[in-house]
């Protein structure tokens, strides 16, 4: 697919997935993706398991609750013009840990975003909680007080078997699937995305930016 177009055109994603071909990538084009994210709230809600109830994460960036948002004035940065959220959100050659903010550059932090890291091990992420220019991610909805301690492996170039995705820590749901490991879009040569339980792969998801 042609990464800055639209995959079916204008009128071509609702009918789509009216065709029931929702087991299949599609993706808007990377002016669109930013232009959407920036009129947003600043929330990326990941949703896996078949789309199933509840299983979800949603990342915060900025300070939503105060209406801060990532790109407003107050969290101006000198990396400021080389955010671009959608690259951020998608696995590419040479950045297949994903979350790489600074212009899709792999292994290269972003002074915009503060719980960035570009390493692999020790974890990073939510720490500086509630602070404007934050990172933070929930495994659900902010109101189930599910914050992730830390999330693994940002935009590292250790291999190319995961996609952008990313295990998250201390936040599991009573009742799902443990978050801690194997939440990737691909593990071991399984594709898709990661199912309800620890080891299931080949469900579809979606991202939803609100």
């Amino acid at each position: 697919m042609n990464k800055d177009s639209d995959s079916h055109g204008a009128d071509g994603l609702a009918n789509y997935w009216k065709k029931g071909t929702r087991n299949l990538q599609s993706r808007a084009a990377r002016d669109k993706w930013n232009s959407i994210f920036k009129h947003s709230l600043g929330i990326v809600q990941t949703r896996y398991a078949n789309n199933k109830p509840g299983y979800q994460f949603n990342d915060y960036y900025g300070h939503p609750e105060s209406g801060v948002h990532l790109f407003s004035s107050p969290n101006r940065c000198s990396d400021f013009k080389n955010l671009d959220m959608a690259l951020a959100f998608r696995a590419r050659p040479n950045a297949v840990r994903g979350y790489c903010y600074n212009n899709g550059q792999p292994n290269r932090a972003s002074n915009c975003i503060c719980a960035d890291q570009t390493t692999s091990h020790p974890t990073y992420g939510n720490r500086c909680k509630g602070s404007a220019g934050n990172w933070r991610r929930y495994n659900g909805p902010k109101s189930a007080n599910k914050l992730c301690s830390s999330m693994s492996q940002k935009c590292y170039t250790s291999d190319s078997s995961h996609g952008n995705f990313g295990d998250s820590y201390s936040c599991d749901v009573p009742g799902q699937r443990h978050v801690g490991g194997h939440m990737w879009y691909t593990y071991s040569g399984y594709r898709g995305m990661p199912c309800t339980n620890y080891g299931g792969y080949g469900c579809y998801g979606s991202r939803w930016i609100r």
